[in-house]
């Protein structure tokens, strides 16, 4: 059973690499979405900015998310 154990590690390891990628990525796409909602908010029709804000808001839920499963992987 010992030999598990670094198969496990490493699986786990991956994992956490691998959320920390997806959660960097989807922070940084939140911060676009949200800049470009800020310059629609000029020059956009209500219509667009509705559009881009609700966008923001689902990668922020996402986000939420995939930072409540990194805190469970880190804690596992």
């Amino acid at each position: 059973m010992t030999t598990l154990a670094p198969v496990n590690a490493m699986t786990d390891d991956a994992s956490l690499e691998m959320l920390c990628g997806e959660v960097a990525t989807v922070r940084a796409e939140e911060g676009v979405a949200l800049r470009r909602a800020m310059s629609l908010r000029a020059v956009g029709s209500a219509g667009d900015v509705r559009d881009a804000m609700r966008h923001v808001d689902t990668l922020h839920s996402r986000l939420a998310s995939l930072e409540l499963q990194l805190r469970k992987l880190r804690q596992a």
